[in-house]
């Protein structure tokens, strides 16, 4: 048996028996899940049973955090023991506030971790501290935390030499990726990172916060879609000597470098906005007077729906059925262009009325 499958219940029985100090040396996949007391604690101590597991799922929880820092590590033997863990996927936890805090000793089961997939862990705030590194990461998936303001900090982003895909998605909240001070300058390279993908993050403004240069030497796929605010894709220069194009909601753009291609995007939208919105507000106002025309059109098409079921005589009221379709053709195509044809018009509208009145 390589996947084991436990819950909070699991868990205690356990604790109650003899196997709480066994170890699994067969199983490589652990899944944790329906943890729902408020006041429960990952139990991380289990994972020293299982000293070959290579992928944690931790979902359908009220945990608050995953691993509790300077508490885990207590000898030197419990730190060799958890390093085999390549994948931790996080998912449903809606009280989620962190995977470590802020401050606490290095936990070497992050450090040496090659995948992260988070979905739907809506109180996540950030995903790590600035103390914890990534030097193994390949694989970084987050979609659907809407409590998300900043990924990942200068520092974190510094370690990501391996990562070679990073997809962040439908994150409203989100504000930039890499979160750093004005001051942070020293350069950020992600020698390996080949895709990039950005997509549904309403409130993105940019990529990276921080004046610092960024190199991207792999760079092949950029996707950046449904990203309205996303006016820059970094405050630094950008290298990325592999890049030929940026994908897009509608195609393919490229200016030659990413900086000023995610500008001219922005710079085209805010353009477009701005042009459909004049546009709108020149055919509102030139059709206002046709539309409540046909406001006062559907008052007298009440009345007249009214009176009509007081009529005996067929031929009358198809002969009104079809008075009635044609005037409404007549308003649909409307456009008056002088005083004495609105006049005009309005007499009508007025015999029209008192047309109609007669059969009430």
């Amino acid at each position: 048996m390589e996947n084991l499958n436990l819950n909070d219940k699991d868990f205690d029985m356990i604790l109650q028996s003899q196997y709480s100090g066994v170890q699994f040396n067969n199983i490589r996949h652990i899944a944790v899940c329906e943890f729902y007391n408020e006041e429960s604690t990952f139990p991380y101590w289990f994972l020293k049973n299982v000293p070959n597991s290579e992928s944690l799922l931790v979902q359908w929880s009220s945990f608050t955090e995953i691993f509790q820092g300077e508490q885990i590590i207590r000898t030197e033997k419990e730190t060799q023991i958890s390093p085999q863990l390549k994948q931790l996927d996080l998912w449903h936890l809606s009280k989620l506030q962190c995977i470590c805090k802020e401050g606490f000793q290095m936990d070497p089961v992050l450090h040496f971790l090659e995948r992260i997939i988070v979905s739907k862990c809506s109180s996540l705030t950030k995903l790590v501290p600035s103390s914890v590194t990534f030097s193994y990461m390949t694989y970084l998936e987050v979609t659907n935390c809407n409590g998300l303001k900043n990924l990942i900090t200068h520092s974190t982003a510094k370690s990501l030499i391996k990562l070679t895909t990073m997809k962040i998605k439908m994150c409203n909240w989100l504000e930039d990726i890499v979160n750093g001070k004005e001051d942070e300058t020293n350069e950020i390279a992600f020698c390996s990172l080949q895709t990039l993908e950005l997509i549904s993050l309403q409130r993105l403004c940019r990529f990276c916060s921080c004046p610092c240069p960024i190199k991207f030497p792999l760079l092949e796929v950029v996707v950046v879609k449904e990203c309205p605010r996303m006016e820059l894709f970094s405050l630094g220069v950008t290298n990325t000597t592999s890049l030929q194009n940026v994908q897009t909601d509608d195609g393919n753009h490229w200016e030659g470098d990413l900086n000023v291609t995610v500008k001219k995007l922005f710079d085209d939208k805010v353009c477009f906005t701005l042009h459909y919105n004049t546009e709108f507000t020149f055919w509102f106002w030139d059709n206002i007077l046709v539309w409540a025309l046909v406001g006062s059109f559907l008052a007298c098409f009440c009345i007249f729906h009214h009176s009509i079921l007081y009529l005996k005589d067929n031929y009358l009221k198809m002969s009104l059925v079809r008075n009635l379709v044609l005037m409404s053709i007549f308003l649909l195509h409307l456009h008056i262009h002088t005083p004495n044809e609105l006049r005009a018009f309005l007499s009508l509208l007025s015999q029209w009325n008192s047309f109609t009145f007669y059969f009430i």
